[in-house]
C-alpha cells in the first residue's frame, strides 16, 4: 500500500556528475523524493511515466511522518516522526533505482503516459 497517499513531494536536486554543464541542471531525468502520512518515504524517477520500476519506498518510522526535507545539494534526506519522537537522516542513493527504471525500459516496457 506503500503507507497511503502522499503528502509530501519534493525535487531532489542533481548532485555531482548528474548536472548538465550547459544549463546547471540534470538531463531530461532526474529524481523526486516523496513522504506518505505513515510510516513510508521514498524516491520516484523522473520522468513520471507511470511504470512502477521507477519507484521505491521504505518503512522510514513506525506510525505518522509529520516533516519530510531535502538537504540543499541532493545528498540527503531528513524525516521527522510523530509519537516516535525521532528525526532519521537517509543518504540518498539514486543508482539502484535508475538502473532499475533503465532495465525495465530496455525489456520494452512501455511508459503509460508520454
Amino acid at each position: 500500500t506503500f503507507g497511503g497517499p502522499i503528502n509530501a513531494l519534493i525535487n531532489i536536486p542533481p548532485i555531482g556528475s548528474q548536472v548538465d554543464e550547459n544549463n546547471g541542471r540534470g538531463g531530461n531525468t532526474g529524481f523526486l523524493a516523496y513522504a506518505t502520512r505513515e510510516k513510508v518515504v521514498g524516491l520516484i524517477c523522473l520522468p513520471l511515466d507511470g511504470d512502477p520500476s521507477s519507484s521505491m519506498g521504505l518503512i522510514a518510522h513506525p506510525g505518522q511522518i509529520s516533516s519530510v526535507a531535502v538537504s540543499g545539494d541532493g545528498s540527503l534526506m531528513f524525516t521527522a516522526g510523530g509519537a516516535d519522537l525521532s528525526v532519521n537522516i537517509w543518504n540518498i542513493e539514486t543508482s539502484g533505482l535508475a538502473a532499475a527504471a533503465a532495465a525495465s525500459r530496455s525489456r520494452g516496457v512501455e511508459p503509460f503516459i508520454e
